[in-house]
C-alpha cells in the first residue's frame, strides 16, 4: 500500500456501497424493448430492457404482473417504472419494477419478424406437402453446429449411446451472430447438401437470449433449407424457443438432446425387433416350405414324381433360396450385434467420417441384405395363393393320370375275381398258341399268392 492511512473496503462494503447509492436515485420510469423473458413459474418475472447502446436487468412480482394483467413478450416495447438497485451475491445492477405500461405497437425486431413469417408462409414454405420424409434408420447425417458447444457435445453423446454405428460429417459453424454466421450456416448446408449420399441435415445450437437466436428468423437461412436436396431437421434453443428456421424445416426438435433421439433408434429396440422378425417369420417359413414339400413328395412312383417335378421345381428352388437367405438374415443379426458392440469400444471422433467408412460398411450391407430378404419372404407370402392354385391343378393332372394307369393296372384286374397267366419269363398267356407241352407256367392270383404249373 502506498499509504498506511488509505482506507480498505472489502467486496461486501463496496457492494453495500454501491446498492446504498444506487437504491438513493429516485423512482423512474425506463423506457425498452425487452428481452430474456423468463417463464411464468417463480414468485419473480425477470427479463430485460435494452435500446441501442444500453441493457438492463428487470424483476417484478409475478404477482405484481398478474394484477396489472400484462402478457409480456419478448420484443414488446414498454415503460417499466422502479427503482434501481444491485444484486449483492451477484454484484449485479438491476431494476425493481412496480408497474409496466406496454407501447401502444409491438417492438421492432418482433414486428420484423412476423412481417416475415407472413411473407414466407403466403409463398407456401411452410406447407406440410414440401415437408422431406425422415429416414426411420438413417446411415449417414451432416450436422451443422459448433464443435466447442455443449449441444455438439450433448448431441454425439446421445447419438453414441443409441445407436453408435450412425456415420456424422460435421459442419463446424458459427451459431451466434450476423453476416458471418449466416454466410456460415448456408455454407454448411450447401456442402452437406451437395455430398449427395445424406439421410439428413441436423441444423442445432443450445438455448440463449433473442438476441442469440435472431440468426435463425434470418430469410436467406430459411430459403436455403427450403431448396435444399436433403431433408433437414432443426434443434435451435429450448423448447419455448421458436424461429422461421423450425417453420420450415422438415422437422423440428425442441432440443439438440430432443433431435438425437428423434433421429436414431435404440439399438435395443431395434435388437430386438431383429429378433422377433426372425422368430416370427421362421416358423412361418418354414412351415410353408415344409407343407409343399410334403406336397411336392408325396407321390413315391417315379412316372408320377417326374409329372409333379415338371410343374414344382421352380417352387422347389424358390422355397431353397428363401430358406438359405433367412438364415443369412439370422447371420446378419449376428453381424449387427458385434458391430454396436465393437463400436462402443472404441473413442472414435465424427469429424473424418471416412476414417470409419471400412467399419460401418459392413453393418450397412447387413441392414440392406435384411430388408431384401424380408421383402421376397413377404413376396413368397402373396404367391402362397398362386403356389396353392397351380397345386390343385396339378393335383387333377395326377389323379386322372393315376386313374387311368389303375384302370390297366394287372393288380387291379385280380382284384375283380380274374387271374393273370404268365410264363416264367414274364410273357402274359393271351391264346393257347402262345404255350406248348411241359412249359412251365405261372398263375397270379388277386391276395398276391402264385401257382406254378406245367402245360400237358
Amino acid at each position: 500500500m502506498n499509504s498506511e492511512n488509505e482506507e480498505i473496503y472489502t467486496v461486501s462494503q463496496v457492494c453495500d456501497l454501491a446498492k446504498s447509492l444506487l437504491e438513493g436515485l429516485p423512482f423512474m420510469w425506463v423506457f425498452g424493448e425487452i428481452t430474456d423473458l423468463s417463464q411464468d413459474k417463480y414468485a419473480y418475472r425477470y427479463f430485460s430492457i435494452k435500446d441501442e447502446n444500453g441493457y438492463i436487468k428487470v424483476i417484478i412480482p409475478s404477482a405484481k404482473l398478474k394484477q396489472l394483467n400484462l402478457e409480456l413478450e419478448n420484443g414488446a416495447k414498454v415503460y417499466v417504472y422502479g427503482k434501481t438497485s444491485i444484486y449483492i451475491k451477484q454484484g449485479t445492477f438491476q431494476f425493481i419494477a412496480s408497474n409496466i405500461k406496454l407501447e401502444n405497437t409491438r417492438g421492432e425486431l418482433l414486428q420484423k419478424i412476423e412481417e416475415l413469417k407472413n411473407k414466407l408462409y403466403i409463398e407456401g414454405l411452410f406447407d406440410e406437402k414440401w415437408k422431406k420424409k425422415i429416414p426411420a434408420i438413417p446411415e449417414k447425417i451432416g450436422l451443422i453446429t459448433s464443435k466447442d458447444s455443449a449441444a455438439y457435445k450433448d448431441f454425439i453423446k446421445i447419438v453414441n449411446d443409441r445407436f453408435p454405428m450412425l456415420h456424422i460429417y460435421l459442419f463446424n459453424a458459427l451459431m451466434q451472430g450476423d453476416r458471418k454466421a449466416e454466410d456460415s450456416i448456408i455454407d454448411g448446408i450447401d456442402t452437406l447438401d451437395k455430398l449427395g449420399n445424406l439421410d439428413l441435415i441436423v441444423i442445432t445450437r443450445g438455448g440463449g437470449s433473442n438476441e442469440d437466436l435472431l440468426l435463425f428468423n434470418n430469410e436467406n437461412i430459411a430459403r436455403k433449407v427450403f431448396s435444399a436436396n436433403t431433408p433437414i431437421v432443426s434443434a435451435i434453443g429450448h423448447e419455448k424457443d421458436f424461429s422461421i428456421l423450425d417453420l420450415v424445416a422438415d422437422l423440428r426438435c425442441s432440443t439438440p438432446s430432443n433431435a438425437a433421439e428423434s433421429i436414431t433408434p435404440e439399438k435395443e429396440q431395434l435388437m430386438q425387433f431383429i429378433d422377433e422378425t426372425i422368430i416370427k417369420n421362421r416358423k412361418n417359413i418354414y412351415s410353408l416350405i415344409e407343407y409343399n414339400s410334403m406336397l411336392i413328395n408325396i407321390k413315391k412312383d417315379n412316372f408320377l414324381k417326374q409329372v409333379i417335378s415338371s410343374k414344382y421345381e421352380d417352387i422347389k428352388n424358390v422355397f431353397s433360396s428363401i430358406k438359405d437367405k433367412f438364415n443369412l438374415i439370422h447371420m446378419d443379426r449376428t453381424r449387427i450385434l458385434y458391430s454396436f458392440n465393437f463400436k462402443a469400444q472404441l473413442n472414435i471422433k465424427v469429424t473424418d467420417a471416412k476414417n470409419i467408412e471400412n467399419l460401418y460398411s459392413g453393418i450397412r450391407s447387413g441392414f440392406k441384405l435384411l430388408y431384401k430378404d424380408y421383402a421376397n419372404i413377404l413376396d413368397i407370402y402373396k404367391l402362397k395363393s398362386t403356389i396353392d392354385m397351380k397345386y390343385i391343378d396339378t393335383s387333377k393332372d395326377v389323379d386322372n393320370l393315376i386313374y387311368r394307369i389303375n384302370a390297366v393296372d394287372p393288380k387291379n384286374i385280380t382284384k375283380k375275381g380274374y387271374s393273370i397267366t404268365r410264363t416264367r419269363s414274364g410273357h402274359v398267356i393271351r391264346t393257347i398258341n402262345d404255350v406248348k407241352a411241359y412249359d412251365e407256367i405261372e398263375t397270379i392270383l388277386a391276395d398276391g399268392n402264385n401257382i406254378l404249373s406245367t402245360v400237358k
